[in-house]
């Protein structure tokens, strides 16, 4: 890797995740500007998820991601790649995590 490249090499690929994900398959709805559409929730954890979601999005965009047994949380677009993008929530990761154990109890 070249100095000041941020791009690392196939062999310096970590995972920088701060959050232990979950894989899943949840009915969502994405929100963002005044419309509602589905997606399919496919990993999810207390820093953020990762849908399907075939129409393409911005970086950055602020949507909120509705699971029906968790309700809505807000987060910002961070990737796409296809049909997949990376949520990044924007509430505190205690909270969520909170609100994910004890919708997973009821």
């Amino acid at each position: 890797m070249a100095l000041g490249d941020p791009r690392p090499q196939a062999h310096d690929v970590t995972d920088y995740r701060s959050h232990p994900r979950d894989r899943v398959v949840y009915a969502g709805r994405l929100s963002y500007g005044a419309k509602e559409y589905p997606c399919a929730v496919l990993d999810i954890s207390a820093g953020g998820a990762q849908i399907r979601f075939p129409e393409p999005l911005a970086v950055w965009t602020i949507v909120t991601l509705y699971i029906d047994r968790f309700g809505g949380f807000h987060a910002r677009v961070v990737w796409q790649q296809r049909d997949r993008v990376g949520l990044q929530f924007l509430e505190d990761a205690v909270l969520i995590t909170n609100r994910i154990i004890a919708a997973s109890r009821g």
